[in-house]
């Protein structure tokens, strides 16, 4: 399988492990095998979307930000926030850019159960980029959709736990 080098950036280890272990999280969605954050992951080339996973599993995201129709930010969204958790109670835990400027954003998070802003700033390490740290172009969130309907009210926004190593 082909791996395109912009698709293999890495979730910074001080935001994944923190959510993995406070959401219990089972499957990574849109990885690799160089960058999978838990032990079951889906590809973008693999082929299977939203209605193939399991009921009731427990979600985490950091979509591809580019790559058009297929994937990135909206598509991804659209699928597991569409299928996934309202029609099969997953659970799915999103890092994204805070874009509130785009419909995206009005869409889909603002029909997030929770909202976490991380107070610091977020920076991607690429495996293909010779040890190069890219970092974000805009404030990161992470989103939180639980299963069932969307809540009646604006998502719960607080400030996320999540922390980089000190020193």
């Amino acid at each position: 399988i082909y791996v395109r080098p912009r698709d293999c950036y890495e979730t910074p280890s001080w935001i994944w492990r923190f959510y993995v272990a406070r959401e219990v999280l089972t499957l990574d969605a849109h990885s690799s095998a160089m960058n999978a954050i838990t032990p079951s992951y889906l590809t973008l080339a693999s082929g299977q979307g939203a209605s193939d996973i399991p009921h009731g599993t427990r979600i985490w995201l950091n979509p591809a930000y580019g790559g058009g129709r297929e994937c990135g930010i909206g598509p991804a969204l659209e699928a597991l926030v569409g299928i996934a958790v309202r029609q099969r109670g997953c659970t799915l835990v999103a890092l994204i850019p805070n874009l509130s400027y785009m419909s995206l954003f009005h869409h889909h998070v603002m029909g997030a159960h929770e909202v976490h802003y991380l107070r610091h700033k977020v920076t991607f390490s690429n495996p293909f980029m010779a040890g190069q740290l890219n970092e974000s172009f805009s404030p990161q969130i992470v989103a939180i959709w639980r299963p069932g309907v969307p809540p009646d009210a604006s998502p719960q926004w607080v400030a996320s736990e999540a922390a980089p190593p000190v020193g």
